[in-house]
């Protein structure tokens, strides 16, 4: 008789029941595998670096409390800036491992190697809690973003390196559509992910929003500012919390959580510019809502455009309204 792959169990004798362990309070658990999305320059590397280093040291992550562990840094760009944020951010730490090899993700000889990588250095970092590959793009050189296929290869690789390092969650760093509203390229890799946060930034305000989620509430945003820290003769960006109110008005210790028609609301506005007048606005997230009736979108805007004010994510003046520069 040929042995199968494939095992099947009675849900009741299961033999190692399914239990989500979180390593970021209230959004990652381990083997999951999160995309950080966001235009260029708007801090997505800035913000893995900040993450790598809270895993490492065991510091809280904006505000949620992470579990200290291993980080595997796979640079595909940019490795001396990268190696430079680390260092300025953490320190000689020996918790960090990073390479600026460029694995291709569609290519199973590059994934078995990175598995194999990874997994030596959970044995040497015990317990290993982040992988990031930054970015997706420069791991995706050949394939057609907008291909599922081609998309759909890069995630089995994914899949392979999340496999590898059980403890841990696999941050991909990928681009944002041009008009800023969604991830970049064919919807198959956020089918894959369980969890994507989207940079925004407008009115010299930065945050994370929770756009998709699996496990935990969507709508969660985190507050953060960009700041310049010498290294030597050099400055890097380095992404930090906000915690004078003055400069971020939302706590980073108590996140809001926004509803889905706010968030459309929301990512309407950015995708104005992050400034509009209230009609422009208004018949942008008309045209977001869909089909619903008219009556029903009126409710639903008004209901949203309430939310964001006040929560201080959108300011008006007149018949402006911004996101809010608070």
């Amino acid at each position: 008789m040929i042995a199968s792959r494939f095992l099947f169990h009675r849900l009741d004798r299961l033999p190692e029941p399914p239990i989500r362990r979180e390593i970021v309070k209230g959004l990652v658990a381990e083997g999951e595998i999160v995309a950080l999305v966001g235009s260029p320059g708007g801090g997505k590397s800035a913000l893995a670096v900040l993450l790598s280093t809270c895993f490492a040291r065991g510091d809280d992550f904006l505000g949620r409390k992470v579990e200290q562990g291993g980080v595997v840094y796979i640079a595909a760009e940019r490795v001396k800036e990268t190696q430079r944020r680390l260092l300025a951010s953490a320190g000689p730490e020996g918790r960090i491992f990073v390479t600026g090899g460029r694995p291709l993700l569609a290519e199973a000889k590059d994934i078995a190697e990175i598995a194999d990588g990874v997994r030596m250095i959970a044995a040497m970092a015990s317990p290993l809690r982040l992988v990031v590959i930054d970015t997706a793009a420069k791991c995706m050189r050949g394939l057609d973003e907008n291909s599922a296929r081609d998309v759909g290869l890069a995630v089995e690789g994914l899949t392979v390196i999340a496999e590898a390092a059980p403890t841990a969650m696999v941050l991909v760093l990928h681009h944002l559509a041009k008009g800023g509203s969604s991830m970049r390229g064919s919807s198959a890799l956020l089918g894959a992910v369980d969890l994507e946060m989207t940079v925004r930034a407008g009115g010299g305000r930065r945050l994370i929003e929770v756009t998709k989620a699996n496990a935990v509430a969507e709508g969660q945003t985190f507050p953060f500012r960009l700041e310049p820290i010498e290294t030597g003769a050099e400055l890097v960006i380095a992404a930090r919390p906000c915690e004078a109110p003055a400069s971020c008005p939302v706590s980073a210790k108590e996140p809001i959580t926004l509803s889905r028609d706010a968030r459309t609301a929301l990512r309407c506005l950015h995708g104005l510019g992050g400034a509009a007048d209230v009609e422009a606005w208004r018949t942008a997230t008309y045209a977001a809502f869909g089909d619903r009736k008219p009556s029903a979108k009126r409710v639903a805007f008004n209901s949203a455009r309430k939310r964001l004010g006040e929560t201080g994510v959108i300011a008006a003046s007149g018949n402006s309204v911004s996101v809010s520069e608070a």
